[in-house]
């Protein structure tokens, strides 16, 4: 029989220590010095070379250059700087296109941006979601194996207003652009402090960008995948609320439930949601997948609560003959807070990936089963 092409999906890849990190954020760094950098995800590489098409979201440049722009340095965040060794080392683990549309891709500017681009070119590793100029960044990486054609889209809805967008000479990122309001309850008299209730809207013009985006990539390939970045994460929710980040909320956004929707009606196959570096709950739509976070492949430093250990790598199984996804599963891996560095987790001791994901992804009716070395991802 002839082996069955499979999607690979990961979230979020950052391989460096960024600027002034442990300061900003009070953390200490994991100290393990590596001039191997492939060896970060030896351990998972395995299952990544696998894959007939390997995805992932790459969490920043990878570039010697640029300059620090004002805007970013205004927003208290840390700035992301990845070695130029990391993107044959990407190359080497499987990956065969990365999402560049995220909130640190733009951290050194335009020339951060283009060297990444030029580096991942020289690597032989495809991306999406940036160029140097809009045109570029919604232009969908075009991948083929085995006769079977994947069209990579990217987008952010967490980046710098002005400074990350590409425009019509510019470069930068595609973006979706959300606007946020807040809903006081009735009962705040009688609950004094209750949270108000999050309205997410996202721009108009830009969902409908990104429905064109979506319907020409279909016209090009059997397959599209969608990656965005969005939501929030444990830590933006314990700095906007004052509280510490163990106590903070987590959630997904209404906007990112019509997004990912609106995205698998215009024709995408599958959509890989990051940023929230947790694991979000699954939803089959229409018997295509939404994944809202798929926490982190590798991040190499640590966050404690900000960061969770448990993450996956999502597999869609194409059937060579429709050239479709017949069916979606995933991998449990681990990041030990120690070192960060994924690995499998032995099906027999994955029980917890299956109690957690279902909690997840209550509210969607998604199920979860252990299935020979894999978890399935089924419908109710």
């Amino acid at each position: 029989m002839a082996k069955e092409p499979t999607i690979m999906a990961v979230g979020d890849i950052f391989i460096g220590m960024p600027d002034d990190y442990p300061r900003i954020h009070n953390v200490v760094p994991i100290t393990t010095k590596r001039t191997d950098l492939y060896s970060w995800m030896e351990d998972v590489a395995p299952v990544l070379q696998d894959g007939a098409f390997t995805l992932g979201n790459l969490e920043g440049p990878i570039c010697d250059g640029g300059e620090v722009d004002a805007s970013k340095a205004g927003t208290g965040g840390a700035v992301f700087k990845m070695p130029l060794s990391v993107a044959p080392a990407l190359k080497r683990a499987g990956f065969d296109a990365l999402a560049l549309a995220n909130n640190h891709t733009m951290d050194l500017g335009a020339t951060g941006l283009i060297q990444t681009i030029d580096n991942l070119d020289k690597a032989g590793v495809a991306w999406a979601g940036g160029g140097r100029n809009i045109a570029e960044a919604r232009r969908p990486a075009i991948l083929e194996s085995d006769g079977i054609k994947l069209a990579f889209l990217s987008y952010t809805s967490s980046f710098i207003p002005g400074t990350s967008p590409a425009g019509p000479s510019k470069p930068g990122l595609c973006t979706v652009t959300v606007n946020t309001a807040y809903e006081i309850p009735g009962s705040i008299r009688y609950a004094p402090g209750v949270p108000p209730r999050i309205i997410t809207t996202p721009d108009r013009r830009d969902v409908e960008q990104m429905r064109e985006d979506v319907k020409k990539a279909k016209e090009q390939a059997d397959l599209v995948v969608v990656s965005w970045h969005w939501g929030l994460t444990r830590y933006a929710n314990a700095f906007g609320m004052g509280i510490r980040i163990e106590e903070a909320p987590f959630f997904v956004l209404n906007y990112q439930e019509d997004m990912g929707r609106a995205a698998i009606d215009a024709g995408a196959d599958l959509v890989m949601g990051h940023h929230a570096h947790r694991l979000q709950g699954m939803e089959l739509y229409k018997n295509r997948l939404i994944c809202y976070s798929l926490c982190n492949l590798v991040m190499s430093f640590g966050e404690g609560a900000n960061f969770g250990s448990e993450s996956v790598i999502v597999k869609g199984h194409i059937n060579p003959k429709t050239k479709q996804i017949s069916r979606f599963s995933f991998v449990p891996i681990v990041l030990p807070d120690a070192t960060m560095q994924p690995s499998r987790v032995p099906i027999g001791q994955a029980g917890n990936y299956v109690t957690l994901l279902t909690d997840l992804s209550q509210k969607y009716g998604t199920k979860f089963a252990i299935d020979g070395d894999e978890i399935a991802i089924r419908a109710s």
